[in-house]
């Protein structure tokens, strides 16, 4: 039995080096696959997406009140520096649609400040359109003397009440 389990070690030891003596040696790799091998990767190409549109900065449309001089519907100067920025902030905002609405203090019948009211309306959009302003983003109305600012009497009372007043539509 003894001779049994040594050739059978035997027997297997050979198997294993034969299996061992049949197998082939890789080549050596060349130094080429040596350096693309080692070599960092390349990375992949990358989707640039499109450029975003540009962002318009939109100027914001002032709606400060003007005011106007007893019995007048003439624009004064501090109301034409006001007026001119009303009219950058239309001509980059065609979106937005602007009632002026004119107004009167309580001196006068209503009929006559019904129409000096519409005096002043008028002559500001006629004001905002000659700075450039688009005419059909303007409208206008009258109110008289029917919607004072300020309730009272007295120079200082009637001089908040003589305006031109923006709404937005």
């Amino acid at each position: 039995m003894k001779n049994v389990v040594r050739f059978m070690t035997v027997g297997a030891i050979s198997v294993v080096l034969a299996s061992c003596a049949s197998k082939k040696e890789a080549p050596a790799p060349s130094p080429e696959a040596i350096a693309s091998a080692t070599a960092a990767p390349t990375p992949a190409p990358v989707a640039t997406p499109a450029a975003a549109p540009a962002v318009t900065r939109v100027q914001e449309v002032s709606l400060e009140t003007v005011y106007f001089d007893f019995d007048s519907y003439v624009i004064t100067p501090a109301s034409q520096e006001i007026l001119r920025k009303q009219a950058q902030g239309l001509k980059t905002n065609p979106a937005i649609k602007i009632q002026i609405e004119g107004h009167c203090d309580e001196r006068g019948s209503n009929e006559y400040n019904l129409a000096l009211g519409e005096r002043r309306a008028r002559a500001v959009k006629d004001f905002l359109v000659g700075e450039g302003a688009p005419a059909e983003l303007l409208s206008i109305i009258s109110f008289g003397e029917e919607k004072p600012a300020v309730q009272g009497t007295g120079e200082e009372v009637w001089a908040k009440n003589r305006r031109a007043e923006f709404k937005k539509m």
